[in-house]
């Protein structure tokens, strides 16, 4: 959590020393700035249109609009329904991304990045977790099998069926071979 004095202080950076691409991005930065209650519920992270309620915030060296919002899914470009949107609701969390020349260099902008929690993971990434998450899945599954035919192994021991205690036995063998595999 990103203390709001860091906050005021990226903000303050931001409407000073960018060129944003619309001047009602000013405004209602001025806005967040001026209502701290507002600014401690703001976000700020990259790829901010994957997230349910999302800002972007953009310089005169970024293409598109300058200034959207995304309110689950429905993307905005006027002005003054952001401005309404934001002070409707204000009790919700709201996203904020900027987008300006020289970003990653801006000790500003790092000190208020933080970690997208809506942002999907890329292709490699899920499908290396994928792949985990299976051989851990089948790993777990082959220990229960394991004791489940242990159990077994021991019952037919208790009631003295040698046939049902051989054939477990093979079985209980295979599935323990497998492991090595």
């Amino acid at each position: 959590m990103i203390e709001l004095a860091s906050k005021k202080k990226f903000v303050n950076w931001l409407i000073q020393s960018v060129s944003l691409k619309k001047r009602e991005s000013y405004w209602i930065l001025n806005y967040l700035l001026n209502h701290e209650f507002l600014l401690d519920r703001v976000t700020f992270v990259e790829n901010v249109l994957s997230t349910p309620r999302g800002l972007l915030v953009t310089d005169q060296s970024v293409s598109g609009s300058g200034l959207e919002m995304v309110n689950q899914g429905i993307v905005i470009e006027d002005p003054n329904k952001i401005f309404h949107d934001i002070r409707l609701n204000r009790k919700s969390p709201l996203f904020i991304g900027v987008s300006f020349d020289g970003m990653t260099l801006s000790k500003y902008y790092l000190d208020v990045l933080e970690e997208n929690p809506y942002q999907p993971l890329d292709e490699e990434a899920e499908k290396e977790f994928r792949l985990a998450l299976n051989s851990f899945i089948e790993e777990e599954e082959r220990k229960f099998k394991l004791n489940i035919l242990l159990e077994k192994i021991n019952q037919a021991l208790e009631t003295g069926n040698k046939k049902e205690f051989q054939k477990l036995s093979k079985d209980y063998q295979r599935l323990k071979e497998n492991e090595s595999l």
